[in-house]
């Protein structure tokens, strides 16, 4: 499991947990905590499990990393 702190605008941490979403089992997400003396951040944590599905998204994502760092062949 891991625990995972975003810390942001309430709409800008909505957009990013349900983009982890996609990429992550989320097994449970707390509720927002206002962040000291930066207002309007708040923090919000999510407890998630990389999966098969994880591996395989970061597997295209290193691969296609990987096809843009070679020189075009000639």
């Amino acid at each position: 499991m891991i625990i995972v702190r975003l810390m942001g605008t309430l709409e800008d941490i909505a957009t990013l947990a349900a983009c982890l979403g996609e990429v992550v089992e989320v097994l449970e997400v707390s509720a927002d905590y206002p962040n000291r003396g930066s207002l309007p951040l708040v923090r919000r944590y999510l407890q998630c499990r990389i999966t098969d599905r994880t591996r395989e998204i970061v597997a295209l994502l290193v691969r296609g990393q990987a096809s843009r760092d070679q020189p075009p062949s000639s």
